[in-house]
């Protein structure tokens, strides 16, 4: 009792709805494969019917990157952003909690070998990729092919951040928190794989700013830095949402040469443009709800209102 009023708790009374919620997540992982996506897309249109905050910044982000499209073009782009937001939502879940046999049929993989080539010779690997809807399901599809580290965004949440912590550290070899550099390049240095996603906006201290869809976007240094600390390779790996409802596909390149350079900005400008071009592949499948162009460069109107 005692646990349940105490406000700071996680099982506090006022975060009853949350759990009620992952409850009923947990629950509609149940259904077949394909209802679990209809469902999602559901969630998707609800939420851009909703979520007024998120539907602008997808549609700065979509008329920033794709200036070329007609405005109906970026309206069904964002529409189909937001349903693959929904599914991804779904996804997550299923990711955590699926049985091993019914997700083990929905990966189809290529380029593991490099991955394994790496390992085989001693050598850690740092592996990158955008951030696509389906991150969560399909690092725990990998996984089922080989042990992989990963480093994650813990959910602002506290019912979800507990939720995320205990299934990433049960499914991975090492779940390691974004802010936690240092136990990053620790698991560099043991021989492992390490998943990463650089897409983000870690403000000017972190970054430099760097070409991303032709804008000058805050890029983080810190692969190029974790590289040459730890002397990894750094690898570009993709993946995305099946449209036949079968899965999902998988594809590891191999490890970037000369990298890293002695020039930030060159190392930066690579990395961009490798996650550019996979979402130029499957745009509708990244995350433009986020606001990836918020860091401008001194003196640069900003793109988003607060």
């Amino acid at each position: 009792m005692k646990i349940l009023m105490d406000k700071d708790s996680i099982y506090a009374i006022r975060y009853w709805p949350v759990w009620i919620l992952a409850g009923i997540m947990r629950l509609l992982i149940q259904l077949p494969y394909r209802f679990q996506l209809k469902i999602g897309k559901y969630m998707g249109l609800l939420a851009m019917r909703f979520a007024a905050r998120e539907r602008k910044i997808t549609e700065i982000n979509l008329s920033r990157c794709f200036p070329e499209m007609t405005e109906s073009e970026r309206q069904n782009l964002c529409r189909e952003s937001f349903i693959a937001m929904g599914i991804g939502s779904i996804e997550t879940t299923f990711g955590w909690w699926g049985s091993e046999k019914r997700l083990k049929k929905l990966v189809h993989i290529e380029g593991l070998e490099h991955v394994k080539h790496i390992l085989k010779n001693n050598q850690s690997v740092l592996i990158f990729t955008p951030h696509f809807s389906s991150l969560h399901i399909v690092g725990r599809l990998i996984t089922l092919h080989h042990p992989f580290s990963v480093m994650y965004f813990p959910p602002k949440n506290p019912i979800f951040r507990e939720i995320s912590r205990r299934s990433m550290n049960r499914l991975y070899q090492q779940a390691i928190p974004r802010d936690d550099a240092r136990s990053l390049i620790k698991a560099l240095k043991k021989n492992s794989a390490v998943l990463y996603t650089p897409d983000t906006d870690a403000g000017l201290k972190n970054s430099i700013f760097a070409p991303f869809f032709n804008i000058s976007t805050a890029s983080v240094t810190a692969t190029s830095r974790f590289a040459k600390i730890s002397q990894c390779a750094v690898m570009p790996a993709t993946y995305y949402r099946r449209n036949d409802n079968k899965g999902y596909n998988v594809k590891f390149y191999p490890p970037l040469k000369n990298y890293p350079s002695d020039d930030l900005y060159k190392d930066a400008a690579l990395i961009n443009h490798w996650v550019e071009k996979f979402v130029r592949e499957h745009p509708e499948q990244y995350l433009w709800q986020y606001k990836r162009f918020k860091t401008r460069p001194p003196g640069e109107e900003k793109f988003y209102e607060k």
